[in-house]
């Protein structure tokens, strides 16, 4: 063939067939490429075949096949390339996955490839095993561009191949799991499309099996297009934590919020390998699979929101008890009102008043309250109710319009206790400038507010560098919390954020609490949790007074189980804050899962004491599982009118053997609260497999939460309804999980059927060594105090 000589055969695919030749001129083998015959009269065939040499030829990279000439003989056109040595990763990968090391390294390589073909404009669209080289020395290489397109020649407009096009002739279904979802769709795609495919190559190079995988192509798109493919450390425990967030980055389904460069892809990968090689941040290892999560809301609102979610939030909380007893000043943030013309500055109303309650967390004379307590009043709240609901000394108020390009800001501080305006101010910024607004802010609150009211100003928070991601923050505070749209949004552009300016925490931690909602509400389970715990170790380490993510982290820890950890963290917090009901708080949440009520009572108690506020209310649980029912109403008061409070008053009411009123109670709230639904059936005498019916379901939803707690409360009311195998079930799974259940087991009467059972005895006693356990860890610091 022209000054080739042909060799040998070396394979074929849906593209072309591939020789081993010799160039007789130069001496040097070489690789002829030609378009199979049947395919020589196919016009789009023949286009891609010249596209992929245009494309390729335009590029020269240590990791892209090299094309030296284009040819044609007897009306067949054909490519010579560099002649490589060694497999396809597609072959490399039917002998099993491959080591952590080894995926990383190629992952590198490849990504470097690619950042040189998408800096030439050229996306190659079809990255998967098959077209990548793994030659004899090591080296990656990227083959084929035969679906390569110069993104300054594409159409805007211009669809990408459909399935039918990628499904035949000519192509396998293969190439269908490594594909984009926008490129699934048919959306005009960019190089983003590339690094989704990269990894799901990664993926599959770790986990030893497709991300997404399905017998027919419309299968296939469903699962490119609607489900998230488990980590691969599910299946390979030793691949480390790193790995997994860089697959689940290039793989987000919203390519705003994955990798948006080559060159970023490749540096996380760089930063993983140095970091495995010196042994620095070296990842963590995952245990074996855990289960699969789905949403179960109800049941998280009680003990995950209700429980969790309140230290962190009750962080912020000051009462007038607390303010006369540590010097402390209560300050409730109202959100803002919009005057005059505000188009695209709808977010502000909330996003100023979130901002303001941050910036003025810093200040340790200040006990804020949380944002989520007010943020859902009306625009002209009753201000004298609000003070006196809160508890707080100082309400912060304010308005701004948009006009002449500029953002106006009117704030005024009034104090509760004479009922005068003690601080105002007005703040200017250009509209488009977010960088300016802050900095308006930051310094109205640190030179005016503060001083005003005779405050120390406390640390500096971190502040914002990149002005879109400051404005993306923004925008994320104002957009619901809730499961669903909004939710989705803020997490994207969280997501963008951190990405754009990597040292501002406080976007670090709006992400981590999205994470966590995912992790708890949604379909994120295991990997939203570790990510989240990620997000909030990052922002503390850039603000370590960031006093949400503190708490947060240490309340994370303990529905992982690591309650040594976190016990350690918890005492540490008490000694920098000895006068916050908070961090109180957050320590006797530790204390409660590791079997040491009397003292998680103790500190409740010191809790309540600084500030009685709806933050402290599930400090009832100690007193409810130690008997002390009274007092545990106490703490439910606290949040008296809620769902919460009627189920954990209906709880109370069973166990002092009051069953109308519990029933009465549990009929208040929905079927789907809780379990409300099973125990109404319970109590009201339904008929028996209705009643186990509906256990088996909220079994099946209990089971999947990774917080133990919930399933020793639920345990016990299907003691008492005569259900002892998921209730045994259930108590087996909470001690599993690091809840030591002694000694509420021996107090709390619902457990009273079961006495006797052999395997309630058996689950005593593992319960009783776990308390024992923590017991040993905490009585040195209880014989310091």
């Amino acid at each position: 063939v022209d000054h080739y000589r042909i060799l040998d055969r070396l394979g074929g695919g849906g593209m072309g067939v591939v020789y081993r030749a010799e160039d007789v001129r130069l001496g040097r083998k070489v690789a002829i490429k030609f378009l199979p015959e049947e395919m020589s009269t196919d016009e789009e065939a023949l286009e891609r075949f010249g596209r992929e040499a245009r494309a390729a030829s335009a590029l020269n990279h240590p990791h892209i096949c090299t094309i030296h000439d284009i040819g044609e003989h007897r009306d067949r056109p054909f490519l010579i390339m560099e002649l490589l040595k060694g497999e396809t990763l597609k072959h490399r990968l039917q002998t099993g996955p491959l080591a952590p090391d080894e995926v990383v390294r190629i992952g590198v390589q490849v990504a470097d490839g690619l950042a040189a073909a998408h800096e030439a404009g050229i996306v190659h669209r079809d990255v998967k095993p098959a077209n990548l080289f793994l030659t004899d020395r090591g080296d990656a290489k990227i083959l084929d561009f035969g679906l390569a397109r110069h993104l300054e020649k594409a159409k805007p407009d211009a669809p990408t191949a459909t399935l039918e096009q990628l499904t035949s002739p000519g192509t396998t279904v293969g190439t269908v799991a490594y594909m984009s979802p926008e490129q699934a769709r048919g959306e005009p795609v960019d190089t983003r499309t590339d690094l989704f495919s990269l990894g799901a190559v990664l993926h599959e190079m770790a986990a030893g099996r497709r991300a997404f995988d399905g017998d027919t192509p419309p299968a296939l798109f469903e699962a490119v297009l609607r489900h998230d493919p488990p980590p691969p450390s599910r299946t390979r425990p030793e691949v480390p934590d790193e790995l997994d967030r860089i697959v689940a980055k290039a793989l987000e389904k919203d390519r705003s919020v994955r990798y948006q460069s080559a060159v970023e892809l490749r540096a996380d990968l760089e930063r993983l390998r140095r970091d495995s090689s010196t042994g620095a941040g070296t990842a963590e290892k995952k245990g074996p699979e855990a289960e699969t999560r789905r949403r179960v809301a109800g049941v998280a609102i009680l003990f995950l929101l209700g429980l969790a979610l309140a230290a962190a939030a009750w962080w912020f909380l000051g009462s007038p008890k607390a303010a006369a007893d540590s010097g402390q000043t209560s300050v409730a943030v109202i959100p803002f009102a919009s005057l005059g013309e505000t188009e695209g500055l709808d977010h502000l109303r909330l996003a100023l008043a979130d901002e303001m309650t941050t910036l003025l967390s810093h200040s340790p004379s200040l006990a804020i309250r949380p944002f989520t307590q007010t943020r859902r009043l009306s625009d002209d709240p009753d201000l004298d109710r609000v003070a006196r609901d809160l508890r707080a000394d100082i309400l912060l108020t304010g308005h701004y319009r948009g006009a002449d390009d500029r953002i106006r800001v009117s704030l005024e501080a009034i104090d509760t206790r004479r009922d005068t305006v003690v601080w105002r101010d007005r703040v200017t910024a250009p509209r488009g400038e977010p960088l300016a607004l802050n900095e308006a802010l930051s310094t109205t609150v640190s030179a005016g507010l503060l001083p005003a009211l005779g405050l120390d100003a406390g640390s500096t928070p971190s502040r914002p560098a990149d002005p879109e991601a400051y404005d993306l923050y923004l925008r994320s505070l104002a957009l619901s919390g809730d499961p669903g749209p909004e939710h989705e949004r803020a997490k994207a552009m969280l997501e963008r954020a951190v990405n754009l300016d990597p040292d501002y925490a406080p976007a670090w931690e709006a992400l981590a609490q999205r994470l966590y909602y995912d992790a708890l509400y949604g379909e994120g389970g295991r990997e939203a949790f570790r990510r989240a715990a990620d997000a909030r170790r990052r922002a503390l380490a850039l603000d370590p007074d960031l006093i949400s993510a503190a708490s947060g982290l240490i309340l994370m820890q303990v529905e992982r189980g690591e309650l040594t950890a976190a016990y350690r963290r918890a005492e540490a917090l008490v000694e920098r804050r000895p006068d916050s009901g908070a961090v109180h708080f957050t320590l006797s949440y530790v204390l409660r899962y590791m079997g040491q009520l009397e003292k998680a009572k103790r500190e409740c108690e010191i809790a309540y004491d600084l500030d009685p506020s709806p933050g402290a209310r599930s400090c009832m649980l100690p007193f409810y599982l130690t008997g002390e029912l009274d007092r545990a109403r106490d703490f439910v008061a606290l949040d008296a009118g809620s769902h919460w409070a009627a189920n954990a008053r209906a709880a109370i009411a069973l166990r002092e053997g009051r069953t109308d009123e519990a029933l009465a109670l549990w009929r208040r709230n929905p079927p789907d609260y809780l379990g409300a639904g099973l125990w109404r059936s319970c109590l009201a005498g339904d008929d028996p497999s209705r009643v186990r019916e509906l256990a088996e379901e909220f079994e099946r939803e209990l089971i999947e939460l990774h917080d133990p707690e919930p399933k020793y409360w639920s345990a016990a009311i299907m003691a008492y309804c005569g259900l002892p195998d998921p209730a045994l079930r259930l108590l087996e799974r909470a001690l599993e999980q690091n809840f030591c259940s002694y000694p509420a087991l021996d107090h709390d009467p619902m457990w009273s059927p079961l006495r006797q059972d052999p395997e309630l005895q058996r689950i005593r006693e593992r319960a009783i060594a776990c308390h024992e356990r923590y017991e040993e860890i905490v009585a040195p610091a209880s014989r310091d105090s």
